[in-house]
């Protein structure tokens, strides 16, 4: 099928002004600075706040988080799970709320088991129960946590808040002492 005249000059002009508008947006002295969609996140040395990241879906994912220097929670769920749904929830609400108050820095990252290339850091991190917990410190596994009621009877059990409490708290980074110390400088 042939082009008309009038389909030809639109063609050409789309073609034209796409080629400028990457022109413009590649060269040194663009006049219009494309805006960054997607910052890079802050170490937490400025602001000491525990972080939860998105949930890892491919291992490639998780290597850039085992660089982080506070101590990392790798959770390993599956998704929908009701189970892995508790013991995220109550993950979460320990992370984000319940330490950040008693001075204590840990991340945490939820790696979703069932996806077909996260089966090696199962047994990378030697996890044999789904959900479970997994803490990392400068890369290298430090301990782990299961909640075998949780996982025999997921629909009738509830998470045990206190002993996963302070098996997190054990493992996080203790950053009020290094507070008081940088204040007394």
């Amino acid at each position: 099928m042939a082009l008309t005249e009038k389909q030809k000059w639109m063609l050409g002009g789309t073609v034209l002004v796409g080629g400028l508008a990457v022109f413009l947006q590649s060269s040194r002295f663009a006049p219009f600075k494309p805006q960054k969609i997607i910052y890079p996140p802050q170490t937490p040395t400025g602001n000491n706040k525990n972080r939860i990241f998105m949930a890892v879906r491919d291992p490639s994912e998780l290597q850039p988080l085992l660089n982080t220097k506070p101590p990392l929670l790798l959770n390993f769920v599956y998704r929908g799970e009701p189970a892995s749904n508790k013991l995220t929830g109550a993950l979460q609400r320990i992370v984000a709320y319940d330490l950040e108050d008693d001075g204590k820095l840990i991340n945490l990252v939820d790696i979703e088991s069932d996806e077909p290339a996260n089966k090696d850091l199962l047994l990378t991190y030697q996890v044999n129960t789904v959900p479970s917990v997994v803490v990392v410190k400068k890369q290298i596994p430090r301990g782990s946590y299961v909640d075998k009621d949780l996982v025999a009877d997921p629909e009738h059990s509830e998470v045990k808040w206190d002993e996963l409490r302070l098996w997190v708290a054990q493992h996080a980074q203790d950053i009020s002492n290094s507070e008081s110390q940088t204040s007394k400088k």
